[in-house]
């Protein structure tokens, strides 16, 4: 039986990186800028392939679904795998409180600048045990509201 290969080792392939979530940036993008010369006719797989492999937070969620997706697991480790997802989102609401009152903390700090570094600081932080924790479910989980507060930020700094 063949194995259907997901779409991130396809996105893997299709720049001609080695599988593996750590990646170099800058040779990331010199693959990029080579393979789109070689190949003008597949540039919306190598677009966002690339625009997915760049950012940590999609890349993070690309290797999560490879490797539920395609885990070798039975049926029981799957169902074991969504109960770990679902003690995520209740882990991610005791979270909540905390988000809205960073959120709550940049609208009454527009003005304020410093304030609002201190905030950035705080979410880079926090941002940066995600991507240290990518294949916990609950990180990927806090780490998506984490980059939708920091994009709220980003329209005040």
């Amino acid at each position: 039986m063949v194995k259907k290969m997901s779409e991130c080792e396809r996105f893997y392939k299709s720049l001609e990186m080695p599988f593996n979530y750590t990646i170099d940036k800058n040779l990331l993008k010199k693959k990029y800028f080579d393979v789109v010369k070689k190949n003008k006719h597949s540039t919306e797989l190598i677009n966002n392939a690339y625009n997915t492999l760049k950012d940590d937070y999609l890349r993070a969620l690309s290797f999560k679904e490879h490797f539920f997706v395609n885990s070798d697991t039975n049926n029981l480790d799957k169902i074991k795998n969504s109960l770990l997802a679902t003690e995520s989102t209740i882990e991610f609401d005791k979270n909540l409180d905390d988000f809205l009152n960073l959120q709550e903390q940049i609208l009454q700090n527009t003005q304020n600048k410093e304030k609002l570094k201190e905030i950035d600081q705080i979410l880079t932080v926090e941002i940066e045990k995600c991507k240290n924790n990518y294949k916990n479910v609950s990180f990927l989980n806090k780490w998506s509201y984490l980059r939708k507060i920091q994009n709220i930020l980003k329209e005040y700094l």
